[in-house]
Order: C-alpha cells, then structure tokens, then sequence
C-alpha cells in the first residue's frame, strides 16, 4: 500500500538552500546518513523567498498484511518526521506541524498531535 508523506518547513534563514542545486546537495549528505534513504521530493514555489516555506513530500511504500501493516505504517512515520527534522536543520527552518499528513485512498492522518 502506498502512502503519500508531506508537511511544511517554513520561516527558512538558510536562503542559499533556495537554489536547487543547493537543496540537492544537501539531500544527497543527508541520504549518506540514514539506513533507509526515501525519495524526497522538495518543492519550492516561485515565491520562496518571499514566503520562506518549502513543501517536502516523499511516497512509501507499507505492507498490506495485517501483522507487519501497522509496524511498518509507525516506521515509515518516524523515518519521514526524522528527514523532516534534519532538512529543516539544514536549511534553518522550522517544521509547521499542523501541516504534515500521510494519506492514501482510504487514510488521512496528521504526522503529529498537535
């Protein structure tokens, strides 16, 4: 089962993190570092650096068996919060935790209780 993974860094100090090389960079160090590296996707709209905010999505894959389902649902959080945390770090943000969500066809739910 595929779920969707995405939230919002906001208030960015770190403008050279606004070039997409840059971002992919960083990225890049940050996949070195964990077990699992996801496909994270960072997207920027055209007014960055007015607005300060990037949206950083990934997709994960979750089993569909009822006895690892659940486990691997509460990894896959827990991996995508940690990417959160170290982008925002890297580019000198701060994670707006009332907007982060995973979904699929059948589930919403907020990646943390707010």
């Amino acid at each position: 089962m595929i779920y969707d993974f995405a939230a919002k860094i906001a208030n960015i100090k770190n403008e050279e993190m606004f070039e997409a090389e840059n971002i992919g960079e960083g990225l890049a160090v940050l996949h070195t570092k964990v077990e699992k590296p996801l496909d994270i996707k960072i997207m920027m709209s055209d007014d960055v650096y007015s607005s300060r905010t990037i949206l950083v999505k990934a997709q994960i894959s979750v089993s569909t068996m009822p006895s690892f389902h659940d486990r691997e649902l509460d990894e896959a959080v827990e991996q995508f919060i940690s990417y959160l945390e170290e982008i925002a770090k890297m580019i000198r943000g701060e994670i707006r935790k009332e907007e982060g969500f995973y979904n699929n066809s059948k589930v919403f739910k907020r990646l943390f209780d707010i």
